[in-house]
């Protein structure tokens, strides 16, 4: 009985933990949202604008039909890119890990796909989750993947984002509107319809 109830106690712990992390993630994105939001279109003062024009503008979030929320992150030279750095082209933004099967079996597609159309207003952003830059940098020079890769190591991101499998895939348009969210391994194929 008293290993129920322990299990219980350490059960309700982490999941209140969880709550708490969560809670506090995502209150910084909301932050970063609200703030988008008041950021009128025009020359005008928030207040003049009608409803009708608040009711037509897509949310920041992190769902389909939403505007990408933004955030930055070091890249493998250490400096700072912000997602909205690539707004104006199509994004397919990928979380990845070098210790995860899919994600390693999907590199050379998404490679491949980003060699082919790097030219075509389309960027390939993958979002390294819990290694170091060293770790990631080995893995991607090792392999020879040329399209832009950030590092996540406290996987603040992916949790701002909602990940919890992995790969997953944001595909992006011009205007930073989340067109479609794909969880697991892309093919080329894949790539090619997402992108249309």
């Amino acid at each position: 009985m008293r290993k129920i109830i322990l299990g219980v106690v350490i059960f309700m712990l982490l999941v209140g933990g969880l709550y708490q992390v969560n809670k506090v993630l995502f209150k910084d994105i909301n932050v970063e949202e609200e703030a988008a939001m008041e950021k009128p279109k025009d020359d005008k003062p928030v207040s003049n604008q009608g409803e009708e024009d608040k009711e037509s503008e897509p949310e920041v979030g992190i769902r389909k039909g939403h505007i990408a929320a933004d955030f930055t992150l070091p890249n493998l030279d250490n400096k700072s890119e912000s997602l909205w750095d690539y707004r104006g082209k199509k994004i397919i933004l990928n979380f990845w890990s070098a210790d995860c099967p899919p994600c390693r079996e999907e590199m050379p597609d998404l490679n491949d796909y980003y060699l082919e159309h790097k030219d075509d207003n389309v960027v390939v952003l993958g979002v390294n989750l819990g290694q170091s830059p060293e770790v990631v940098e080995g893995f991607i020079d090792q392999n020879g993947y040329e399209f832009p890769i950030l590092v996540d190591p406290n996987n603040s991101v992916a949790y701002a984002y909602g990940v919890v499998y992995l790969p997953t895939t944001y595909f992006i348009d011009e205007e930073g509107i989340i067109q479609d969210i794909h969880i697991g391994m892309l093919t080329k194929e894949d790539l090619e319809n997402y992108t249309k």
